[in-house]
């Protein structure tokens, strides 16, 4: 087989998924027959180190052949998946909070918005996520030492960092006084108001003393501080802020380039100095130290970069992490971003936005230049990337080319500055803080090359050293390093969940600022990591959101009844297909003739003429596929079993008079309102040639209803020929 993008004569199948390929995509074809194989999947071979051609040895039999061939890819790609699965899995679930009505809802994950196209053979779990600790001989005694591990630091007694939790006073006193403000965003909460960080100016509560500290009215970073004496030498404000970055220095100084971090753990993406967001999930999801003087596990905390520029209150973001650095060392963990570079502050200043620069100068005047070049120095000695159980690799841009491994990054040596960051590596820590990864969409059907290997990156700086990754590149990359999965940040969604599943599974993004910048309608995202309660020896990956302000109404296009996708049997995250127009001459004559797509829970048939949904991941054989109508996949969404049983429907609960889906809920009424129409009995007023033709696609329907009521076990009965909501009803 060998790779071609010239323009054929037919469309083919690929002979291994059984996908239609484009007749001017890119392709591996052989020179001597018609097999053709879509790019996605020789890539699929090429990211595990197999070609095509060598996945199977050819026969003279050619349909053996090409069963032969897509048995062992369907089986490749099964084996790929129970590998990673037996590491990393994902929730079927993901967590979202209101911070009006602060109730969390879980729902289930949507397609284009949490998880991308890509994302064809990806599994997700059911299991309950548990925060236990690593399986241990005696979980009792690993528990009190990771406990008494925990008080050595806070009480300044451990052996590699011996003096700093007590001469750092400073850090104490920011911790107990964030936990004060996150009590007052709790009360803000409470009133059922809701407002972004550049607006936010709360009322910040008088603790005992406060009224002879000097704090600045209205000033969160003062308050937080606890005030101090004018100017900037020793007890002021600025000397307070100097003291507490010494001391983080050391301590990021005392540990390595790499971090290493314990499940459970909890990463925040991108927070850009909105500080009211990053409060909003401690008050929501815990923050550190929540766990003292219970019998909890301790969580570990990954803040992945990108803490200042743009936002209101990015030194107030500083102080509260590297105040929690220090006094939990072993539990936050911080990772160094793309904006922790003097050069990119600047830049975002030039723009006209709020570069870290002039968040120094507007709080401290003159001396804040020099405040500015302090906390460069301390970002010099960040880590560049975080592994979580030796599993999940934390890094705040993303792989470049990928022909780089951990133990390159772990011999880097620091300070970097901002010159050091293109040079080091030939660029590979330069790609660890910028680049990005590429996502295959099926507009970009044609061009599926695209979508693989390493590119020239898209952002204007330094075109010649980032890379842009594909999926080949991610998993790669993963199995390499025998790693399941990689946590990035560095960019956001419009619109998005805060997080986003990519690469198949091998990558996951996650952005904490919602609302960014002010304008964009995102949520805020992080990520819980802990074990699966069924496999302990199993990491379960669950997103945890914030709702954004002013939210938008969510999509229509999966029906108006609808707003989740159903899982297949196996687990995989369906997708929605529509009505696919009709291209040419030839495919309208031969419309009648076309595959016919049956629903696997009720038998309905021709599916393929309105909305239903697919599962790419089990291909489109007849001996793999699973397909549903909507009214099935609504039935399996709200709880419903994947399969019709005799219990599922009684002859009793039959009404010829109506016709209703099932609710989960029985609060849906107003859903449940609109899914039930009742025949109308007696003359009804005059109709118009639109509503007769109404009436027409209406008596259509219900007999392909009726024809449902021959199977063994019917879900619904057929409506009447009645009025256009029934067939609104049922599409």
């Amino acid at each position: 087989l060998h790779t071609t993008g010239v323009l054929v004569a037919h469309r083919h199948s690929c002979r291994l998924c059984s996908e239609q390929i484009p007749r001017k995509a890119t392709r591996f074809v052989c020179r001597w027959c018609r097999y053709h194989v879509c790019y996605d999947c020789g890539m699929h071979y090429k990211a595990a180190g197999e070609s095509p051609e060598s996945a199977v040895s050819r026969s003279m039999n050619k349909m053996q052949t090409t069963k032969t061939l897509r048995t062992s890819f369907m089986d490749k790609m099964k084996k790929k998946e129970v590998d990673r699965s037996s590491s990393v899995q994902y929730s079927k679930h993901y967590e979202i909070v209101s911070p009006v009505d602060a109730a969390i809802r879980t729902h289930q994950h949507t397609r284009g918005s949490g998880v991308a196209e890509d994302c064809r053979n990806l599994s997700f779990s059911a299991s309950t996520l548990s925060l236990l600790p690593a399986v241990q001989d005696d979980d009792e005694a690993y528990r009190a030492a990771r406990m008494e591990a925990t008080a050595s630091f806070e009480m300044g007694t451990s052996d590699s960092l011996p003096a700093i939790g007590v001469e750092c006073e400073v850090a104490r006193t920011i911790a107990q006084r964030a936990v004060a403000l996150i009590e007052l965003l709790g009360t803000e909460v409470g009133c059922q108001t809701d407002i972004l960080d550049s607006r936010w100016a709360p009322i910040l509560p008088v603790l005992p003393g406060d009224e002879d500290r000097g704090i600045q009215e209205g000033n969160v970073l003062s308050w937080l501080l606890g005030g101090g004496v004018p100017g900037v030498g020793p007890g002021s404000e600025y000397g307070k802020l100097i003291e507490l970055l010494e001391a983080v220095e050391l301590v990021f100084k005392s540990q390595p380039v790499l971090s290493e971090v314990e499940a459970p753990a909890k990463v925040f993406g991108d927070v850009h100095g909105q500080f009211r967001d990053l409060l909003l999930f401690f008050h929501f999801y815990g923050r550190p130290g929540q766990e003292e003087g219970t019998e909890n596990v301790p969580m570990s905390y990954v803040f992945n970069g990108d803490w200042v520029d743009r936002g209101a209150h990015q030194l107030e973001v500083l102080t509260l992490l590297f105040a929690w650095k220090v006094i939990y060392p072993d539990l936050v963990w911080l990772n160094r971003g793309n904006h922790e570079d003097r050069n990119q502050n600047f830049k975002t200043t030039s723009q006209g936005g709020r570069g870290f620069d002039k968040a120094c100068q507007d709080a401290f005047g003159a001396a804040g230049r020099s405040l500015f070049e302090i906390h460069h120095r301390v970002f010099g000695w960040l880590p560049l990337a975080a592994r979580i159980d030796r599993r999940i690799l934390v890094l705040h841009g993303g792989l470049g080319d990928g022909n780089w491994t951990l133990d390159d990054v772990r011999h880097v040596k620091r300070p970097l500055g901002s010159d050091d960051l293109v040079s080091v590596l030939d660029g590979v820590v330069y790609n660890i803080l910028w680049s990005d990864p590429l996502q295959h969409t099926d507009s970009q059907r044609t061009t599926p090359q695209l979508a693989f290997g390493a590119h020239k990156s898209h952002r204007s700086k330094h075109t010649d050293v980032m890379k842009v990754f594909g999926r080949d590149v991610t998993e790669r990359f993963c199995r390499r390093e025998k790693l399941a999965l990689i946590i990035r940040s560095h960019q956001f969604k419009n619109p998005c969940k805060g997080y986003e599943i990519m690469h198949d599974g091998w990558l996951l993004r996650v952005f904490s600022a919602r609302n960014y910048n002010g304008r964009v309608p995102n949520d805020g995202g992080s990520v819980l990591v802990g074990r699966s309660e069924d496999q302990p020896e199993v990491l379960l990956v669950k997103p945890q959101s914030i709702e954004r302000q002013h939210r938008l109404a969510s999509s229509q296009e999966l029906s108006t009844y609808m707003s989740n996708e159903p899982y297949c049997p196996r687990q995989h995250l369906m997708q929605l297909e529509h009505p696919k127009p009709l291209s040419c001459l030839g495919e309208m004559l031969n419309r009648g003739e076309a595959e016919n797509v049956e629903c696997a829970r009720c038998g309905a048939e021709e599916l393929k003429k309105d909305c239903y949904f697919h599962c790419r991941g089990c291909g489109i054989k007849s001996d793999r596929s699973y397909n549903l109508c909507l009214a099935c996949a609504n039935v399996i969404v709200n709880g419903g079993s994947s399969t019709i049983s005799d219990d599922d429907s009684e002859p009793g609960d039959l009404s010829e008079n109506t016709f209703e889906l099932p609710m989960a809920d029985a609060a849906e009424s107003s859903m449940s309102e609109q899914l039930l129409v009742k025949e109308q009995d007696g003359a009804g007023p005059a109709v118009s040639a639109e509503e007769r033709e109404e009436e027409k696609i209406d008596a259509d329907a219900a007999a392909v209803a009726a024809a449902r009521e021959l199977a063994p076990a019917p879900t619904f009965a057929a409506p009447p020929p009645s009025g256009g909501d029934v067939h609104s009803a049922a599409v």
